[in-house]
């Protein structure tokens, strides 16, 4: 443990920067530290209006998208293991394959109509019959609606956002 000459905070050994003031070990100040109350306030989501309405679309058909990648992993492995039958006619493929398939097209509709016109939105999911490329679509929406619910100050987990957490406090002024 170390103490700074500046604040008279202890530190661990392990830093060289004091956490508090931004002064170093040998005290040299930096003049760019700036303490976590002189920071900015994080975007907050707002409690209400379209911008709202919008992000819980968002982060419901987030959900959707990240549930059918995961859903065509598993049809992809499901394709490897039947690799050695006529996958076409496979009951096991056609049962899985298909249903995912359908599901996959409507929530990259669904997301990609909220960020792009229309017709684009229609040509991600058309694109979603071809196998490489379904993938890639699920994982290029999925980023955008991703960074567009960030930049509105959503925190977004592995399987998305909880949409209840969405604009519960107003946003700061």
């Amino acid at each position: 443990m170390w103490v700074c000459s500046k604040c008279g905070e202890e530190s661990e050994d392990g830093f060289d920067i004091c956490w508090n003031c931004g002064t170093a070990r040998d005290g040299t100040e930096d003049p760019g530290f700036r303490s976590a109350d002189e920071l900015p306030p994080r975007p907050q989501p707002p409690s209400t209006g379209p911008v709202r309405e919008k992000l819980e679309r968002v982060a419901k058909y987030q959900r959707w998208v990240i549930l059918a990648l995961l859903a065509n992993l598993v049809a992809n492995a499901v394709a490897l293991a039947t690799m050695g039958e006529d996958r076409l006619t496979s009951p096991v493929f056609v049962t899985i394959a298909v249903p995912i398939g359908m599901f996959s097209m409507v929530a990259v509709f669904l997301l990609a109509r909220e960020f792009f016109h229309p017709a684009l939105a229609v040509l991600c999911s058309l694109l979603m019959l071809a196998p490489c490329i379904s993938l890639l679509m699920l994982f290029v929406v999925n980023q955008r609606a991703t960074s567009y619910l960030r930049r509105n100050g959503v925190s977004v987990g592995f399987l998305g956002v909880d949409r209840n957490r969405i604009g519960r406090t107003a946003p700061r002024e």
